[in-house]
């Protein structure tokens, strides 16, 4: 029970309610807690978007600068069928490079390292010059390559079932130096050797080679001796069809085609 004229506690803005002219909450109760709650909000979101910030903008490790001019030791590259080649290594400027890729498909065999970019292998098939496109990519973006690859059959000299070094170029063929037997009437299948200088005309029609060095013919076998003590040194040599001589070919067709053989005096 409550006395007549007894005070009646109420809450603030209740008070305030009954005072005319007097602002509700006048000791600011809902302002200050939702000010409260905003904090700890934040302090709570908080927990969530440091690490966030941390993820995004603090690791500093990742480079976004684009790779530039990327080249390889051998851009023009002719390798032989079944021999394995000399890995062919990329080098390149700016950014750091994540990952190397190529396009078209590189000839069977050989393979493009993703995180190296070296190529390597050995070719198991004969192909024709063809280019290739490497790609180097890191997080900035990506600079290209071309490489023209070549792989030919192995080309053996014909007379020493020896490979050639360096290989000629892609579909070239051999062309064996014969002079024949209208120079050598007795040697019509003898082979020159030592092509040392060639030449060709101006207008590219005509191709000269010129032999030098030791073309020494021995005495046939069957010769007393093996022909050892014929000549005035004791020697096999046959000395009157031991020669040098120019080769003159027409390349007028691409394919070269003997017209004459000289043969040099007294060489």
């Amino acid at each position: 029970m409550v006395r007549k004229n007894t005070p009646v506690m109420r809450p603030p803005q209740a008070i305030a309610a009954d005072v005319p002219g007097v602002a509700q909450d006048p000791f600011h109760l809902a302002e200050n807690l939702r000010e409260v709650a905003s904090v700890r909000t934040l302090q709570r979101v908080g927990i969530f978007l440091t690490p966030a910030f941390v993820l995004f903008c603090g690791c500093g490790g990742i480079d976004v600068t684009a790779p530039t001019t990327l080249s390889y030791t051998t851009a023009m590259a002719v390798y032989t069928k079944g021999v394995q080649i000399t890995p062919d290594i990329p080098t390149s400027s700016g950014g750091t490079v994540t990952s190397y890729s190529v396009s078209p498909d590189l000839p069977a065999g050989l393979a493009l390292s993703a995180s190296t970019g070296i190529v390597s292998g050995t070719p198991t098939v004969v192909a024709a010059a063809a280019n290739y496109t490497v790609t180097a990519t890191n997080f900035g973006g990506n600079t290209t390559a071309v490489l023209n690859i070549t792989v030919m059959v192995p080309q053996l000299i014909p007379n020493l079932n020896q490979q050639i070094t360096p290989l000629a170029h892609y579909d070239s063929t051999f062309e064996p130096l014969v002079p024949g037997a209208a120079i050598l009437p007795d040697y019509p299948d003898w082979q020159v050797g030592q092509a040392v200088t060639t030449v060709v005309s101006p207008d590219g029609l005509t191709l000269l080679i010129l032999t030098s060095g030791y073309n020494r013919i021995f005495q046939p076998l069957g010769t007393k001796d093996n022909g050892y003590g014929v000549n005035h040194d004791d020697s096999a040599y046959d000395y009157p069809n031991s020669k040098e001589y120019v080769f003159i070919y027409d390349i007028s067709q691409g394919t070269p085609v003997q017209k004459q053989v000289v043969a040099i005096p007294n060489s």
